[in-house]
């Protein structure tokens, strides 16, 4: 039900004056109700927007919970009814059915010869559009937060008439209306049926370790114009109301009928450390709401705490020199520097003591080798479809072969083949190597780059291997083990898996076997835009790892300290520059540098 209150005194802090019932609309489930009222705030007197009110329904709710069908009853497509649509109306007028209000003469469906079309409806095939909001700068677009089913979350451009496609479509997917936990892709003929499609969405990622049900809900926002927050002004700020809890934010200029814009994830700090906003409030569902002041900045509120938030840049902390966080570790005009990018797939970047830098290009099958001057030479091919390097502690260069071998370049270029064969099988695919202080190598042995059926062992292992070349399994629980390292004190072995999106660590024992093993860290996220691979740590014992997106640091405690996002999927890292506080990176066709605060940890 809508009523419109007039108040006798709107100064006053108590209100006193009368209300009226402007309509009501049938409600057939408990859920999915009216979400947002809105006046376009842009328009001015005379203009046809002009005091023409903006009325969010969802489409009536579902027959159950968990939801067992989609639209159940084909509300998002059915014009006769004003269930899942954007209405628009004047509060003012009197040429409705019911005469308390009226009906906008350049609404869609004014005109319209079918007579059982309702003339209110402004935009249709909405699911639950819970927040819509205007820019109030640039071109003054309305944006429309799309609550998703099962899947998809949607940002969508506000357009007259625009049919955005519930309970046929959920963001870019065709939906299969009695599961909600399939999608398919578009079909060719697709613009045949004249939907409109998400300029920005997100997808729902359950975490692994999560029990119970997990929700996802989208918060619409606001685009940022304030002062405040420099960096913020133009982007489009929004966020999940449910379990998810993420905030993120897309450049309103890039929201484009007909296009996708790429979203990032806003980070938080709570006083002296980064924490997500979950940790900020202290409660598994964000349950957040946005507002904005008449100077553009941007407010939040929660059901969980009953507090009101401010958005806020963070500020510069006089003690930040003394903090174990991401601003000691990367330097305010730190900035990416690409080397080169002409290669297949490079991984395995290690840094020679005589200043240069060599690298893996596995289905290339060499091993390159980059100079300060920028040149770029092979140091060997063929190589074995080379993946992980490192040196051992006399300057040898040890690699892991995706040829199934472990082996050692002697100071004299010959090849010492080091470990081929556990207990009379081959080995899978040694991917990365590590070597210990007592000059024990450790290694992973996945299976990438061979056929299941060439698989010998069975099962993909952590192993040790002596200087007297006693190969020992240490592990083969991780269902695809992958990067691996020391923390500075070499009382701990992190290794990554690759197939679980997480790090794993394990205590090192004296006699150098491995226990007490348990998961460090969870980096989740679109594998196409990255896996756990290869790690490195610093000094300080922060550990860096590839993942979604770019390489995460982590404290030595677990915590994500921050990101550096990059260009290319991150494959592999390594330390450089004579006081190794160069981070060269490897991801997929090129080769990236760094300048980092803290030292990295010598191989």
């Amino acid at each position: 039900m809508i009523r419109e209150w007039k108040s006798a005194d709107p100064a006053a802090n108590t209100f006193s004056g009368t209300f009226r019932e402007i309509l009501r609309i049938e409600q057939p489930y408990p859920d999915h109700n009216i979400g947002q009222l809105g006046f376009n705030p842009n328009a001015k007197p005379k203009d046809i927007d002009y005091g023409l009110l903006y009325i969010a329904v969802a489409d009536g709710g579902s027959d159950g919970f968990p939801v067992s069908h989609t639209d159940p009853l084909k509300n998002g497509q059915d014009l006769t009814t004003p269930l899942g649509k954007i209405l628009r109306i004047d509060p003012l007028g009197k040429n409705s059915f019911n005469g308390k209000y009226g009906i906008p003469k350049d609404n869609p469906f004014v005109l319209d010869r079918n007579p059982k079309k309702l003339r209110e409806i402004w935009a249709y095939g909405l699911r639950n559009p819970h927040r819509f909001s205007w820019d109030t700068g640039g071109e003054g677009k309305m944006l429309i937060a799309d609550i998703g089913q099962a899947m998809i979350e949607e940002v969508n451009l506000g357009i007259k008439g625009a049919n955005y496609g519930w309970g046929k479509r959920e963001g870019t997917w065709v939906i299969e209306k009695n599961n909600e936990n399939v999608l398919f892709a578009l079909p060719k003929n697709d613009a045949e049926y004249g939907y409109t499609y998400p300029v920005a969405q997100y997808a729902h990622h359950k975490p692994a370790n999560w029990s119970g049900n997990y929700a996802v809900a989208i918060a619409g926002g606001y685009v940022y114009r304030g002062k405040a927050i420099p960096e913020l002004v133009g982007q489009y700020v929004f966020a999940d109301f449910a379990n998810d809890g993420r905030f993120f934010i897309v450049p309103v200029d890039e929201l484009v009928n007909g296009k996708q814009a790429k979203t990032k994830e806003l980070r938080f700090f709570d006083s002296k450390r980064e924490a997500s906003f979950l940790e900020i409030i202290g409660s598994e569902r964000s349950d957040v709401r946005f507002g904005v002041d008449e100077e553009g900045e941007i407010y939040l509120t929660t059901k969980s705490d009953g507090k009101v938030r401010k958005l806020v840049r963070l500020p510069e902390l006089p003690h930040a020199q003394n903090l174990h966080s991401i601003q000691n570790i990367i330097g305010t005009n730190a900035k990416v520097e690409k080397l080169s990018g002409e290669f297949q797939f490079t991984e395995g970047p290690v840094w020679h003591p005589d200043g240069f830098l060599l690298f893996s290009d596995i289905p290339g099958d060499t091993i390159y080798k980059w100079t300060t001057n920028g040149k770029i030479s092979i140091f060997r091919r063929p190589a074995g479809n080379p993946n992980g390097n490192t040196f051992d502690k006399s300057g040898r260069l040890i690699t892991a072969e995706q040829s199934r071998r472990l082996i050692r370049t002697e100071k004299s270029g010959q090849i010492t083949v080091l470990a081929e064969r556990y207990q009379g099988k081959r080995l899978n695919s040694p991917n990365d190597v590590v070597v210990k202080s007592n000059g024990n190598i450790y290694f992973t042995d996945p299976p990438y780059g061979i056929s299941k059926e060439k698989e010998e062992l069975g099962f993909y292992g952590i192993y040790t291997l002596t200087p007297n070349k006693t190969l020992t399994l240490l592990s083969k629980e991780m269902v695809r083990p992958n990067g691996i390292a020391f923390s500075p004190d070499e009382k701990k072995l992190y290794v990554s898996d690759s197939k679980k999106l997480n790090i794993r660590v394990y205590d090192v024992k004296s006699d150098g076997t491995l226990t007490n093993s348990k998961v460090f860290a969870e980096l989740p996220g679109p594998t196409d835009k990255g896996i756990p691979d290869e790690m490195k740590v610093d000094a300080k014992g922060n550990i860096y790892c590839s993942g979604s997106g770019g390489i995460w640091i982590f404290s030595p405690t677990g915590q994500l300290l921050g990101k550096i996002m990059m260009p290319e999927v991150v494959t592999n890292l390594a330390w450089g520059d004579q006081d190794y506080k160069r981070l060269y990176i490897t991801a997929r066709k090129g080769v990236y540098r760094i300048q980092l605060n803290i030292a990295g940890v010598r191989p």
